[in-house]
């Protein structure tokens, strides 16, 4: 699954320190612990440094690697009928058939989360689902619209 907030703070700790090493001393020390966190993470064309939290990212970071194994896994179709094989065919069971295929018939992780398999969800299946809706809830924030919105 993906990492739990156990040792984020420690990771993060080390690219503020390494971050402020780089300017003058208490650069990074603003005694508004807002003000102090906006500088960090800002963007640089914000005037700011643009340090993400780690923590933050780990299950933006999660879903893209579970993406783009799960895609690897399983045999896919190209719009002109080109078949990529798979690592682990045995997957497509789990996945769906044509799950990862070009066009509008893939259903991509559809047979995957689905809630009610005889089966039921495997882990995998339920870290995913946590992440992305971690993601999701974050990309929700944002004004910005892109593939994690409700309607995607």
């Amino acid at each position: 699954g993906p990492p739990r907030p156990g040792g984020r703070f420690c990771l993060d700790a080390a690219v503020i320190t390494a971050a402020a090493s780089l300017g003058y001393a208490g650069c990074l020390d603003d005694p508004i612990p807002i003000t102090r966190r906006r500088i960090r993470l800002l963007p640089a064309r914000m005037h700011g440094l643009g340090l993400r939290e780690r923590a933050a990212l780990a299950p933006i970071a999660y879903v893209a690697c579970f993406v783009e194994a799960a895609e690897a896994c399983v045999d896919r179709t190209s719009l002109d009928g080109a078949v990529a094989a798979g690592a682990f065919d045995v997957l497509e069971g789990l996945f769906g058939p044509g799950a990862f295929d070009a066009g509008p018939g893939a259903h991509r992780f559809a047979a995957l989360v689905a809630p009610n398999l005889p089966r039921g969800r495997v882990p995998s299946a339920d870290a995913f689902v946590d992440a992305w809706t971690a993601a999701a809830n974050a990309a929700a924030l944002s004004p910005h619209r892109g593939p994690l919105d409700p309607s995607a």
